[in-house]
């Protein structure tokens, strides 16, 4: 009985995740940035949900990495993180990681300046 609670608790994490990366990826892709409004749209979702998974952008190619733009039709990819301990019959605690990862396509086209290079 325990076990399948842990399991139904471990899928329904994996589902909030899932949808949250979809959210972020999809605010990301629309702003063509993966700061700003995508951060405001992350803690918006955490407070929803209850969770704060790790966020990595790692593999997108910025146009402006200290702005963290991403030029029109760039791959923007995401990886989410969540780290949780499960507890079975009270003596056995260990970590499970679940991942989610998206990935979606700039629809900002960032113009060249003087500033950024």
């Amino acid at each position: 009985m325990l076990f399948t609670l842990g399991v139904f608790d471990f899928l329904v994490q994996k589902q909030k995740l899932d949808y949250f990366a979809k959210e972020i990826i999809d605010a990301a892709s629309f702003y063509g940035m993966t700061a700003g409004p995508v951060d405001e749209r992350y803690d918006s979702l955490a407070a929803q949900f209850g969770i704060e998974p790790e966020c990595d952008f790692s593999g997108t190619e910025y146009f402006n990495y200290n702005d963290k733009t991403v030029q029109l039709g760039e791959t923007i990819t995401l990886k989410l993180t969540l780290t949780r301990r499960n507890v079975f019959f009270t003596f056995v605690d260990f970590p499970v990681s679940i991942c989610a990862t998206a990935s979606g396509l700039s629809e900002q086209y960032w113009k060249q300046s003087a500033f950024n290079g």
